[in-house]
């Protein structure tokens, strides 16, 4: 699957959207229950600025993979994005329980903080 996400997030970068849309819908009938799969569907949601599909595919991932706290800072910075600030510091905190080394992680939750305080 590493092959297939690195042409994705390719493909990606290279805004050839569509090209990057058709592999993942023929990835998601054949996986529609991997998390991966999940994840990459969210970077592209995120990419053409489907928020709120980027939301609920990241979601999906993280709830399919619940140690993985990749999925969860996806989840958090797409929550961030959305304009659901809660759920971004949730999904923040999990990726701290998931993996303290995370300092993305940490620095979104300052960004947060600076931000409900000014608020």
């Amino acid at each position: 699957m590493t092959d297939t996400k690195k042409t994705v997030e390719q493909l990606i970068h290279e805004e050839k959207y569509e090209e990057a849309h058709n592999i993942l819908m023929l990835l998601f009938q054949e996986k529609n229950d991997d998390a991966e799969v999940y994840y990459m569907l969210g970077t592209y949601f995120n990419a053409v600025g489907d928020v709120s599909n980027a939301v609920r595919s990241f979601k999906k991932s993280s709830e399919l993979k619940p140690n993985d706290s990749e999925y969860f800072l996806a989840l958090g910075m797409a929550y961030e994005m959305f304009d659901e600030p809660k759920l971004a510091v949730d999904a923040y905190f999990k990726v701290i329980e998931l993996n303290p080394e995370t300092a993305l992680a940490m620095q979104r939750l300052e960004v947060l903080k600076r931000k409900v305080k000014q608020g």
